[in-house]
This record gives C-alpha cells, sequence and structure tokens, in this order.
C-alpha cells in the first residue's frame, strides 16, 4: 500500500514522505502530525487500545484522526451492501463474498470495542461510527486545542 501511495502522490506532484510503522509503537515525537489516517489496518492491531493511544499521542492539538476499517459484528446485508458499492461482478460474488468475510471482517473487532476505545482515551463523544447497512466503522474526531 506504501508503495502504491508514493507512486500516486509522484504521478500528482506531491512531495510527501511516507513511513511504514509500528501503529502501537510509533517513532515520531508527540503532537507531530496534523492528521493521522488509517484505512484497513486496525483490525490487524493487536491491542486496539495501544494503536489508538499512539495514533492520539502523534497528533497535534486541533488535528483530525480518521480511521475506517471492517467491522466483525458485520451482517450478511452490510457485506453484501459493500460487495455492491464496491461494483464487484456478479458473477463471483459468492467465493468473493465469502473470501471478503475471512479475510476483512472475521479478523476484525466489533463496533462497540472501538467505541469503547474512544471511551478509554477521553475522546470526543460522537467519535466512532457505524453507518447502517455497512460493514464498517469510522473512527473520527479532532484532538481538542490545548
Amino acid at each position: 500500500m506504501i508503495d502504491r501511495a508514493r507512486q500516486r502522490a509522484q504521478s500528482k506532484g506531491y512531495a510527501i514522505r511516507f513511513e511504514v510503522a509500528d501503529a502501537q509503537a510509533l517513532l515520531f515525537p508527540d503532537a507531530s502530525f496534523d492528521v493521522v489516517y488509517s484505512f484497513g489496518s486496525a483490525k490487524h492491531w493487536p491491542d486496539p487500545l495501544k494503536g489508538f493511544g499512539e495514533c492520539w499521542r502523534v497528533l497535534k492539538p486541533g488535528g483530525e484522526l480518521l480511521v475506517a476499517d471492517a467491522t466483525s459484528d458485520a451482517t450478511a446485508q452490510e457485506v453484501e451492501n459493500f460487495y455492491a458499492i464496491a461494483r464487484l461482478p456478479n458473477l463471483f460474488k459468492k467465493p468473493v463474498a465469502a473470501m471478503l468475510y475471512r479475510r476483512m471482517f472475521r479478523p476484525a473487532r466489533s463496533v462497540e470495542t472501538y467505541r469503547k476505545t474512544a471511551v478509554e482515551l477521553h475522546m470526543p463523544e460522537g467519535t466512532v461510527s457505524h453507518f447502517p447497512a455497512m460493514p464498517a466503522f469510522l473512527f473520527r474526531t479532532r484532538k481538542p486545542a490545548a
């Protein structure tokens, strides 16, 4: 994903430095970033409290945290909706949906796990959203200004 992001940034002329790091032990000083963004990796963090704690630590006051990922409590209907939105071919619907469930949804955590994590980290109310009809959560908030 980093290689792809680097290629896309270069093709658009953006000078962005990409790093690969352990989300649970970031090597950046406190309050280093205006935005912390993660898509599809939170389900792989062994300890979500530690991972989100690190994201919060490196975020500047007033900065935005945005994390999106799958949820383990996704319903069959939500997986079908995701399949339709992703515009995947109907010919392969059953095997691809089964593979998505095994790789994306089963290893994920419940929306409630992420809500509890936000509360434990004293993040603003409403940080975690679950969109009806989608098998995913959105962890979005701003760090209060000091």
